[in-house]
């Protein structure tokens, strides 16, 4: 009886979201909580209120839902806002400090994607007023309409863009609007051996000459790979894509420059291709870099064939859970977390991601970032973190010893005991082995290891 009245008190504040009564939605809210979904869609309250254009109940789900929450198609409320043309409701979710705009759904769109339909309608209509709207929330008048869904585009007169649509109806007062991109607006058009380089340079310094470097697999020393379903599944080739990103120098700050940054990838690039892992280092990228080479490193298909994903970060670190970029910037490392979950890279899903953060020091306090952080808005529904584990180089988030020419303790300990137990031992015991390890080298750390729905026995080949 009791599951019975929790469905129906479900479905009543859904109903009470749809009629507009905000009123009773804080009622019944008192006993559903905030965490319910429809069945259905796996739509979330913050979901239905964007739905019905509910602009006040959007503001009161927001305290407690978190912008980038799903549905069962991978849709945040961002997206069904554009695709419904909901424009005050998505500048509302846009200004919200955790909303990431670049969250893809399951048919590889974001929220500017969806846009394409309200704007090819403001130009079916004419609305100048609407279409310069559209276009300051990212619209693109290039993007196409071929989604199944979208039912607008004329395969006919081959109508699929709003630039096209202006032109065949000669809307000579919109075609201004829609200014060409350039290639220095255009992410894609900034190279790769601009920001990096691939690792099996680091292992042949000779060749290393760039800043980012790709790791190749070498060769496979493994034992028998070790089955069950209690054990995560390594019998993958490559065993595991690596992707490290080392910050050694910082523009204007000579203090802060860390030596040995290099030496430290260098042996990293060395002891994961020895176990069949393929991957790349990335040197001092500025922030805008760092999110970019993430966002190439979701979408890759490589991580689709890879058994495991592992990210290797060394910088400054802020002691709110932040860490320092070359351009002097600060990035949250929860939104790093957050880049990988199911939703946003289904590649890995239900394959294990290790996050290994070496952040020393941390960089003068003042300097930390400004504005709310994750942890000051946590607490609200959202998408969990799955199969993921994160190992720390301090339980406080970030040491205090400098580098050196040799690298950190840290780096070499981890190297030290994965070239000579990661055929053998499990996770748990590595970490073990590692302890005593490191604390041989750095009496006065103490490193943390944090589970995120880490399931099962993890190899690393």
């Amino acid at each position: 009886m009791d599951g019975q009245r929790e469905a129906a008190e479900q479905m009543e504040i859904f109903e009470a979201v749809e009629s507009g009564d905000f009123e009773k939605v804080r009622e019944l809210m008192q006993d559903t909580g905030p965490a319910v979904r429809r069945k259905d869609t796996h739509c979330t309250l913050l979901h239905e209120a964007v739905n019905h254009r509910e602009v006040d109940m959007v503001l009161f789900f927001l305290k407690y839902i978190n912008p980038n929450v799903v549905s069962r198609e991978g849709s945040t409320p961002a997206h069904l806002a554009a695709r419904k043309g909901h424009t005050q409701i998505l500048r509302l979710l846009l200004a919200d400090p955790e909303m990431d705009p670049n969250k893809r759904d399951h048919f590889n769109n974001t929220y500017k994607n969806w846009l394409t339909l309200p704007l090819l309608e403001a130009v079916l209509g004419d609305s100048r007023a609407r279409v310069q709207e559209l276009l300051r929330l990212g619209a693109d008048p290039d993007h196409s309409a071929e989604h199944p869904e979208d039912g607008f585009a004329d395969k006919n007169m081959k109508i699929t863009t709003a630039r096209q649509l202006a032109h065949t109806l000669q809307r000579d007062n919109l075609l201004p609007l829609f200014k060409r991109k350039s290639a220095e607006d255009d992410p894609k058009s900034v190279e790769d051996d601009d920001v990096g380089m691939a690792l099996r340079g680091l292992l042949f310094p000779k060749k290393n000459n760039g800043m980012d470097n790709e790791i190749t697999q070498l060769e496979d020393t493994s034992l028998a790979i070790a089955r069950g379903p209690d054990v995560y599944r390594m019998d993958a080739a490559p065993r595991g894509y690596v992707c490290i990103l080392s910050y050694g120098s910082f523009h204007d700050r000579p203090d802060l420059h860390l030596e040995g940054s290099q030496t430290d990838a260098h042996n990293l690039a060395n002891t994961f291709s020895k176990m069949g892992y393929r991957g790349h280092a990335h040197f001092s990228l500025t922030a805008g870099q760092t999110r970019q080479q993430l966002a190439k490193v979701r979408d890759m298909e490589l991580l689709e064939r890879a058994g495991c994903a592992v990210f290797i970060i060394s910088s400054h670190g802020e002691p709110r859970r932040h860490f320092l970029t070359s351009d002097m910037q600060t990035i949250d490392i929860q939104w790093v977390l957050d880049f990988f979950k199911d939703s946003q890279c289904p590649y890995l899903k239900n394959k294990p991601k290790l996050f290994i953060w070496d952040l020393c020091r941390g960089h003068q306090e003042q300097e930390c970032g400004r504005g709310k952080t994750h942890g000051e808005l946590c607490g609200r529904v959202d998408e969990p973190l799955r199969d993921v584990m994160c190992l720390d180089s301090s339980s406080g988030g970030f040491t205090w010893h400098a580098f050196s020419e040799e690298g950190t303790p840290f780096i070499g300990a981890l190297c030290s005991v994965l070239a000579r137990h990661a055929a053998t031992k499990e996770l748990s015991e590595l970490y073990r082995e590692f302890l005593k390890e490191y604390a041989t080298a750095a009496p006065d750390a103490v490193p943390q290891l944090t589970n995120y729905g880490f399931n099962k026995k993890f190899y690393f080949n």
